[in-house]
């Protein structure tokens, strides 16, 4: 990061940057370094084992670099052991990173950025003697020059909304400049002038050309003579392809600029999405409340195997008080249950199931009432209490503020996210991918998509021209290139969660949609993929392993005359042709 630069004046950065961070993500193993006996007789100080690989804002930080990690071991050392000050952070960073995640992820800014805030100022709205003030340590004139009001009586450095949004605004304009969310950090502390003056001192545009190349940044389009003959061959205009070698080289393109309705390929997006949101084992929560004595409150978050028998467990946690019982069930606007570009007939069936947080079975019978549930919910309690006065309301689960000095008589829990991913991939379903996502997204109550466009936009990745209308793929109005998925699927593999996701995809000959593909031949258990299938559109996505080695493969046809043949029959013989020199 920083350091890669030959200045004085920034090389400590990065390495505070790793130790703060590390601090957070790796607390547990900072906390074991801290060996007392007894009443703190022996107190053991010693360095701790530095990782081999680290990522900043998906960008990998060059580990193999001594110089590097000598300069972070320094400051572990230096700060590992400096106790008191990291349990501070940590109980402000609970108070304020939510805030700070949900800013920079609405300006399209990586999260991980909220430990630059760390470093700037320790989570305070402090002033430092050059006169910077706040969080994000902002000057005077910068300040004003991105439109803060800064006067004798009102200084909005200090709030913190608006200053986190001035410092996105900088980091993207750094980003824009440097094509690198590494050199925009570095930006922030020596400025785009400073970080442009040592590039130029070094000769280098772009930080890999400094120390390595970045995973996951395709470099030179390599064409290889037998596979383009193979495509060009047996594919006609319908088809796009893209083929990326184990070593991030596109060798071989069809069309792959052409905008294609992607289907349930695009699950490869939005549950790559969650993954980075949440841990492989959370789960999902169905619980019920108790306000006083006699007001109950229902409030799932779309567990796609909620049944009645689940609800009515919930439902028997309701006494009968003064023989007046008030239920209120929390559920979204209605007008968000379908995601844009869901057309009616996908909506008769099961896989067009409605979103909704109180799923009974992933509303797999066409929910299309919420006045159902509430009727049946309505029964159960007349039944078990005939004399009561029941009143059963449908609130908008916006308005938590319902919440309030509540207290949660039990919980319903979801398999984990793993099972859940597994399922919205290699099954394909489609209530379980938008229910993810709008758990991770926190996007309930609206049919935006734009955070995953944003997402994958501060990964490198081009998607300007690309629409995302939902999770699942189920939307006529989605459009994105082979190219797109293939490099998206390259970076995938550099990703702290590329075991978990590429476990969750469906295996050619063993399991999900590809189970029936292949079986007995020498392609089975080859190939972890996506499938991807609407009326005139087939889509096929994944790693092709050859020699132990990834391959990443991008197929799909918008056609009205599908040949879904011709489609495995060409990851068949990709996988006969011999590598690309």
């Amino acid at each position: 990061m920083y350091l890669l630069l030959d200045s004085k004046k920034i090389w400590w950065v990065v390495p505070l940057l790793l130790v703060i961070t590390s601090g957070f993500v790796f607390k547990s193993d900072l906390f074991s370094a801290f060996n007392t006996l007894g009443n703190n007789l022996s107190y053991k100080v010693y360095a701790l084992h530095l990782p081999d690989t680290l990522n900043f804002a998906d960008e990998s930080i060059p580990m193999t670099s001594p110089d590097l990690r000598e300069r972070l071991d320094r400051e572990l050392l230096v700060n590992t052991y400096w106790q008191s000050n990291m349990m501070l952070l940590h109980k402000r960073s609970n108070k304020y990173f939510p805030e700070i995640e949900r800013i920079l992820e609405e300006e399209g800014v990586p999260t991980d950025f909220k430990y630059l805030a760390v470093i700037e100022s320790g989570l305070e709205n402090v002033r430092s003697p050059a006169g910077a003030k706040g969080f994000w340590q902002i000057m005077r004139t910068t300040g004003k020059e991105y439109g803060l009001e800064i006067n004798s009586n009102v200084d909005e450095r200090y709030h913190l909304e608006l200053s986190t949004r001035v410092a996105a605004t900088y980091l993207k304009k750094a980003k824009k400049k440097f094509g690198s969310w590494i050199l925009a950090a570095a930006a922030y502390n020596r400025g785009m002038t400073g970080i442009n003056r040592n590039l130029n001192t070094q000769k280098s545009k772009l930080l890999n050309n400094i120390y390595f190349n970045s995973p996951g940044i395709i470099r030179n389009n390599k064409k290889c003579i037998k596979y383009d003959e193979l495509l060009f061959k047996s594919l006609d205009k319908t088809f796009s392809v893209s083929i990326i070698n184990e070593n991030g080289v596109l060798i071989s393109s069809y069309n792959d600029d052409i905008l294609r309705i992607p289907a349930s390929n695009l699950k490869l997006f939005s549950t790559a999405y969650v993954l980075n949101k949440f841990k492989p084992s959370r789960s999902f929560k169905t619980s019920i409340f108790r306000k006083g004595n006699d007001k109950y409150y229902l409030l799932g978050q779309g567990d796609p195997d909620l049944n009645y028998s689940d609800i009515y467990k919930l439902l028997s946690n309701i006494t009968n008080n003064n023989n007046v019982i008030n239920l209120n069930i929390l559920e979204i606007n209605s007008n968000y249950y379908w995601p844009k570009g869901w057309t009616y007939i996908d909506k008769q069936y099961d896989y067009g199931a409605p979103i909704t947080t109180l799923a009974l079975n992933s509303n797999e019978r066409k929910y299309e009432n919420i006045e159902y549930l509430k009727k049946t919910i309505e029964n159960y309690i007349f039944k078990k209490f005939p004399y009561a006065s029941i009143n059963i309301d449908i609130v908008d689960n916006s308005e938590k503020y319902y919440l309030n000095s509540s207290i949660e008589l039990e919980t319903i829990t979801s398999n984990p996210l793993l099972s859940l991913i597994t399922l919205a991939n290699s099954e394909s379903h489609n209530f379980t991918a938008e229910s993810l996502f709008k758990n991770a997204s926190n996007s309930w109550n609206e049919n935006n998509y734009l955070k995953l466009k944003y997402w994958l936009k501060n990964r490198g990745l081009e998607v300007d021209n690309s629409t995302i209308s939902d999770a699942s793929g189920l939307s006529r109005n989605n459009r994105v290139t082979t190219k797109l998925i293939s490099e998206f699927l390259n970076k995938m593999k550099y990703s702290k969660n590329f075991s978990t996701f590429q476990s969750s995809l469906s295996i050619i000959g063993v399991r999900g949609t590809l189970a029936k593909r292949f079986t007995n031949s020498e392609l089975q258990g080859k190939f972890f993929g996506k499938t991807g299938t609407l009326s005139n559109v087939f889509a096929l996505s994944g790693y092709l392993y050859k020699d132990e080695k990834p391959i990443v493969i991008s197929i799909i046809q918008n056609s009205e005359n599908i040949d879904r043949d011709k489609t495995f029959t060409l990851l068949k013989n990709i996988y006969k042709l011999e590598e690309c020199i």
